[in-house]
């Protein structure tokens, strides 16, 4: 099956014709969605990059905006980005064997995660599990949007979670522990931001179990995107 009915089949959309700019490190495709009435033509970039040896980071803009809510036509600018990504790993497969793309938006991470999948089982890849990723690719990532990665080849067989959603309620998590006494549970939370998961934290500290009925120095709280080394870490996932 080609690309282009491969995507169509996906989004039940024929994705627009792309033009390529740029070769190896640095590329991107454009499309130009038809103008709505009243309004001038979209211009829809995907850009490709480099980032590290065998490791490509792409993402896309409608009018160099990253949001998509509100906009129009968006199956066929996802079915153009998907295109445009399947293109790439098809002509770049000698030299790119981790593709990591990213959400803003949680609409746009719930498609991706499925998208994901899709174009890493048409080419014989896999999708990198969420912690996985964490360790592995963490320097490349973004921790407070939505990352996802795909890479050359089967699962290794440790990668049982590779089919679950990769973001749970697609929110970015955040840790929080105490930066002098180890014996404290990390704090794991749904947060959009450090600041965020710290004052969530200090307002319920009284609740939390391992840090009721102590007196905690809440200045010596901090927030990160990375587990704390070998702490046991307290799941309030589900509560914030």
């Amino acid at each position: 099956m080609r690309s282009r009915e491969f995507i169509t089949e996906l989004f039940n959309t024929e994705p627009l014709e792309l033009e390529w700019d740029g070769y190896g490190e640095e590329q991107e495709a454009k499309a130009v969605l038809p103008a709505r009435p009243g309004y001038r033509s979209d211009v829809l970039r995907i850009k490709f990059t480099e980032v590290g040896d065998g490791v490509a980071e792409v993402f896309f803009s409608l009018n160099d905006d990253f949001d998509l809510t509100g906009r129009g036509n968006v199956s066929v600018i996802f079915a153009t980005v998907i295109n445009a990504i399947t293109d790439y790993v098809r002509d770049m497969e000698d030299t790119i064997e981790t593709i990591i793309f990213t959400a803003k938006e949680p609409s746009r991470a719930r498609m991706y995660d499925t998208i994901s999948k899709r174009v890493a089982a048409k080419f014989g890849w896999h999708v990198v599990p969420y912690d996985v990723m964490q360790k592995r690719y963490i320097d490349y990532l973004d921790a407070l949007d939505f990352n996802f990665v795909i890479a050359k080849g089967p699962a290794p067989k440790e990668y049982k979670d590779a089919n679950k959603p990769q973001h749970g309620e697609f929110k970015p998590i955040l840790y929080v522990y105490h930066t002098e006494d180890p014996n404290l549970p990390s704090i794991k939370l749904h947060a959009k931001s450090d600041e965020e998961a710290y004052q969530w934290v200090v307002n319920n500290i009284s609740k939390i179990q391992g840090y009721q009925d102590q007196e905690i120095d809440t200045k010596k709280l901090r927030a990160t995107t990375i587990k704390p080394g070998l702490r046991k870490v307290l799941d309030l996932t589900k509560k914030t």
